[in-house]
């Protein structure tokens, strides 16, 4: 009957073996994807808000702003 825990045991740990790594990838590539999708948000935000403060700021001049 000891023989037969162990052999499970073993069985069972043996089938586990890769799962922790396959977790360990799937959050990584869940937080890689969701950090890109905020950076690339915040950035647009972000340049939008530099490029009206610009427009603002230069407006009384005479030349044109041109931005690439």
């Amino acid at each position: 009957m000891n023989d037969f825990l162990q052999n499970e045991q073993v069985h069972h740990k043996r089938d586990q073996s890769g799962q922790t790594l396959l977790e360990f990838v799937m959050l990584l590539v869940v937080v890689m994807t969701l950090s890109f999708v905020m950076l690339k948000g915040v950035n647009s935000a972000v340049a939008d808000k530099w490029i009206a403060y610009v427009k603002v700021i230069s407006w009384p001049s005479p030349s044109g702003i041109y931005f690439r």
